[in-house]
């Protein structure tokens, strides 16, 4: 088939890349050009990473092509009474953290070896591109689906002497007594002998922040004055760049995601994880369960059917689990009593930390709680 495909981040340049491996006509718009920065928290899950390789980019050829990134070792989440829990990867399958100029740039090379014609060229409406193609991909971003999130984030460079190896090797999670819903973090982006480059931000659920009237910006500064890690770090920091706000598309339930001849996929979906606003995994497995969807199809119709199809089996479950997970947690001595149950269970702590990494499901965190809700 001939398809177009509106956006070039991870979710436009994964089903690009296996529709064009697949055979089909595939022209691939984006208003930028690449590499082009990109607002957001550079992780690059271990669940991602599987998904990746499907795109042939396995871990160790993603260190190799990536100039900046980081690998990450283990993950830390913190209570706002201050306790955390730390988990280590296992020692053969760590994480990373990846820029995403220099990530979104080598996933767009990928498509384009794989075949797609890569195009600059702004688009409001995807569906008026159906007159030449038979199919659009709608994979514009989190504009093109509910933002839900207000976040922010700043690159900090600092001495490599002066960053402990914790430090440069976790991503870490801290919770906020101030939000009912919301977090700050420090990832590690870009890791050499000489520095390190930190990326520090918060995000807030939009609602919360439209309520109360809140400064997204004041709320990071706030962020850094008071917790103890930021604090030490601001002390040693040479460099604290410009903050960058955003807005995220976290799933909020079940969407129609094809129609009209259109499939939407990653943000314009509403595809990313509401616990931990990472949107990259389910951006490139979208992108391919919709290729797959379209490549299987025996017409544009079809397409759609399988995709939604596809949306419904094989993510919403995934999706669902993971919102009814954030309404536990919602609240300071909900979230106090989840990090006394980590701290007394090793196993648990595993569990949640492996689904904050997508390789562990939401559903096994905790089985009971968790079960779907009658429809």
């Amino acid at each position: 088939m001939r398809v177009a495909i509106v956006g070039a981040g991870p979710a436009g340049a994964a089903a690009g890349h296996h529709l064009a491996r697949a055979g089909h006509e595939v022209l691939l718009l984006d208003r930028c050009e690449f590499p082009r920065p990109k607002t957001c928290g550079d992780w690059i899950t271990r669940g991602a990473l599987v998904e990746l390789e499907h795109m042939g980019l396995p871990r160790v050829s993603l260190r190799r092509r990536a100039e900046q990134h980081a690998e990450i070792r283990g993950s830390l989440v913190a209570a706002p009474n201050g306790r955390h829990s730390r988990v280590s990867l296992p020692s053969d399958d760590p994480a990373a953290c990846v820029p995403r100029s220099v990530f979104d740039a080598l996933l767009v090379r990928r498509a384009q070896e794989a075949g797609c014609r890569l195009e600059r060229q702004p688009v409001r409406d995807p569906a008026a591109l159906l007159g030449d193609h038979q199919l659009v991909i709608d994979a514009r971003g989190v504009y093109a689906g509910r933002a839900n999130t207000v976040a922010i984030r700043s690159y900090w460079e600092l001495p490599a002497s002066r960053v402990d190896e914790s430090t440069r090797s976790t991503v870490q999670l801290f919770t906020v007594e101030r939000f009912r819903m919301g977090y700050g973090w420090i990832f590690p982006v870009h890791v050499t002998r000489e520095r390190v480059l930190l990326n520090l931000g918060v995000g807030i659920w939009r609602a919360e922040h439209d309520e109360r009237g809140l400064s997204i910006r004041q709320e990071l500064d706030r962020f850094v004055h008071d917790n103890p890690v930021t604090r030490r770090l601001a002390a040693v920091a040479t460099e604290r760049g410009r903050p960058r706000g955003h807005h995220l598309a976290l799933a909020e339930g079940r969407l129609e995601v094809a129609g009209g001849g259109v499939l939407r996929v990653g943000d314009a979906a509403n595809l990313t994880d509401p616990i931990t606003g990472e949107g990259i995994a389910n951006a490139v497995l979208g992108g391919r369960l919709a290729a797959q969807a379209i490549d299987g199809a025996r017409d544009p119709a079809q397409a759609q059917r399988r995709w939604q199809r596809a949306y419904e089996e094989r993510m919403l479950p995934e999706l669902l689990a993971a919102i009814r997970l954030r309404r536990v947690l919602v609240g300071t001595r909900r979230k106090n009593l989840a990090m006394w149950l980590l701290r007394r269970s090793k196993r648990l702590a595993e569990r949640f930390h492996g689904s904050l990494e997508g390789v562990v499901s939401y559903r096994e965190v905790l089985p009971g709680l968790l079960r779907p809700e009658p429809s």
